[in-house]
């Protein structure tokens, strides 16, 4: 039997929402999508989204030699 994922979804910890919005929209360009928290003491769960650009651009990782 083997397993095949599908798709994967990533959970980051963070520790300042403020920052987290400033790196993720401000600086990579994501889109904030939507927050929830289940009580005022609970974490806040979000969701950023890549949108591509109508050139066909995708964000892209690049390690520098």
């Amino acid at each position: 039997m083997s397993i095949e994922l599908q798709r994967t979804i990533p959970i980051l910890r963070i520790f300042s929402v403020e920052k987290a919005r400033e790196f993720y929209v401000d600086f990579l360009g994501f889109t904030w999508d939507w927050g929830h928290r289940f009580d005022d003491n609970a974490p806040l769960y979000a969701r950023v989204m890549k949108v591509q650009d109508p050139f066909g651009n995708r964000l892209t990782f690049a390690k520098l030699k």
